[in-house]
């Protein structure tokens, strides 16, 4: 049965933009219940209309926090204020019961490597990569005639050698999140300097990869929303995707541009052996992980 959204819901989707942040933030307003009916709109068949997915992205985007010494700032890109350079794409899904799931994908143009002691133990190698598939993801199941976080996802090197720092968090583990304290209380997001794996807490990130990660201090933090600006940005899902088949979708067609990235490279996000490159020419280091690996493996998506 397709899930609706009722009007108790609206106070917990109003503008929920964080207190400091300098992305869009979602417009202020409540959900109409037919947002949410399976028989609206719903160009990815998974139950969920296309204004929902949208409304739900926006109101529960997390906030990223970024070191301001991380290559990848964007400080007056074509739509929205200084973030991380990415593509910025979303996904949206009901999966095991009541529960929606968000799958929040950064897409990052490049991994800046390993700097510091870490880039010392490593003999000066950076490791530096084009392409950087980390993401985040946000469970919602409905209580009291309101959608609420009942879990969240913390990409961090997934795959790989993460030291266990790559996952999920829920019921008790909550408590280790750090929040918004914006409407919805969307989760925040700390993004490692150069890496970008995800971590719930500064704590966290400088405990992270063995403790050779390293997170913004308060003098070099810049806190930014996961922008979601239209329905362009959703990627459908596994069997209906978005931009064709694959999900595959080409440098000038993206919903939110990247400047240095040439017209004709291609991504596809659902394929799941096709390495995110980072919409690069070429592979640069050793190539990240698929996105549609990720999706499949870690979200069942």
């Amino acid at each position: 049965m397709a899930l609706r959204c009722t009007a108790a819901i609206v106070g917990a989707l109003l503008a929920c933009g964080p207190r400091t942040h300098s992305s869009p933030t979602p417009t202020a307003g409540g959900i109409p219940a037919s947002a949410c009916d399976g028989v609206a709109a719903d160009a990815d068949v998974d139950g969920l209309s296309d204004r929902c997915e949208l409304m739900m992205a926006r109101a529960f985007a997390p906030v990223l926090v970024a070191d301001a010494r991380d290559c990848l700032w964007e400080p007056e890109p074509s739509s929205g204020g200084p973030r991380l350079r990415g593509a910025y794409l979303f996904a949206a899904q009901r999966v095991a019961g009541d529960t929606v799931r968000l799958a929040y994908l950064p897409a990052y143009t490049y991994d800046c490597g390993w700097s510091g002691r870490a880039r010392a133990l490593r003999l000066g190698r950076t490791s530096a990569h084009a392409g950087d598939s980390e993401l985040v993801a946000v469970d919602l199941v409905a209580r009291d005639g309101a959608w609420r976080v009942s879990g969240v996802f913390y990409s961090s090197h997934c795959l790989g050698r993460s030291a266990g720092r790559c996952r999920w968090y829920r019921r008790a583990a909550l408590s280790a999140v750090d929040w918004d304290g914006s409407a919805a209380r969307p989760p925040r997001v700390w993004v490692a300097l150069g890496k970008h794996a995800h971590y719930p807490t500064r704590a966290a990130c400088e405990r992270g990869h063995w403790g050779q990660e390293r997170c913004a201090s308060a003098g070099d933090a810049r806190t930014y929303r996961f922008p979601v600006l239209s329905e362009r940005q959703n990627v459908g899902s596994r069997t209906r995707p978005a931009f064709g088949p694959g999900g595959c979708i080409r440098a000038n067609d993206l919903p939110i541009p990247i400047g240095e990235a040439p017209a004709a490279a291609m991504e596809c996000v659902w394929d799941d052996t096709r390495p995110f490159l980072g919409w690069q020419r070429e592979a640069r280091g050793r190539p990240p992980t698929p996105y549609g690996r990720l999706l499949r493996e870690l979200l069942g998506m």
